[in-house]
């Protein structure tokens, strides 16, 4: 009887690494991204209600002086750490009889490669509604 000789497959490990690594690729980047995303969101949702909260204990409600507003608008932005401030925008704040509004809106940019969906930055937005009390 004549033996055979093992095969070596190091080839068919090689082709199989070169079709799977770029998927794997992608979803780790996606996962960053998603990250990245859920992180910026909350940055301006607290961003947004701080600034609602900043604005009420002033207790200068029917001072809407723009001094007024804009030290509103700068302790909001003051709490957005790590969100790249030329994307950052905050309107002026919106004071509707007893209520104050203030929002901070944001242009997420993406590192995935999600421009090919149409999609080269997401904006994000967050309104927060706080009661003045007399």
């Amino acid at each position: 009887m004549k033996m055979m000789k093992p095969r070596h497959n190091s080839g068919q490990s090689l082709v199989e690494l070169a079709l799977l690594l770029p998927a794997i690729l992608l979803l780790a980047i996606v996962t960053l991204d998603l990250g990245r995303g859920i992180y910026y969101y909350s940055a301006i949702y607290n961003a947004a209600r701080e600034g609602a909260r900043y604005g009420i204990v002033m207790q200068q409600p029917y001072n809407s002086t723009p001094l007024y507003m804009t030290e509103i608008k700068e302790h909001a932005k003051a709490l957005t750490i790590g969100l790249d401030s030329t994307k950052l925008y905050i309107p002026n704040p919106v004071i509707d009889g007893n209520m104050l509004q203030v929002t901070v809106e944001y242009e997420f940019v993406p590192i995935t490669p999600i421009a090919i969906f149409g999609y080269e930055h997401i904006h994000m937005s967050s309104t927060s509604s706080m009661l003045i009390e007399r």
